[in-house]
């Protein structure tokens, strides 16, 4: 049977972590630092990092089509443009 955890949720709006990975993490307001309080609380200062769902996407992340295969940098793979 599997093992229930909880653990304190810490949104991130301009990182992508993968397993394994470290990274600092600012802790320039009171709700993170009490994420991180919690943590330590918690006796294994493990937290959960989840993309933060109300930060706005940069323009340069949307994925666009493009309508003619000359303006596509990778037209000689269809398939990076969606095609």
């Amino acid at each position: 049977m599997s093992k229930t955890q909880q653990l304190p949720v810490l949104p991130l709006s301009d990182v992508v972590v993968l397993p394994g990975m470290v990274v600092p993490v600012a802790l320039d307001d009171a709700e993170r630092q009490a994420v991180i309080d919690a943590a330590k609380a918690g006796g294994d200062d493990s937290v959960l990092l989840v993309p933060d769902s109300t930060a706005s996407t940069p323009r340069s992340a949307l994925s666009r089509r493009s309508s003619s295969s000359e303006s596509c940098p990778a037209a000689s793979r269809p398939q990076c443009c969606g095609r």
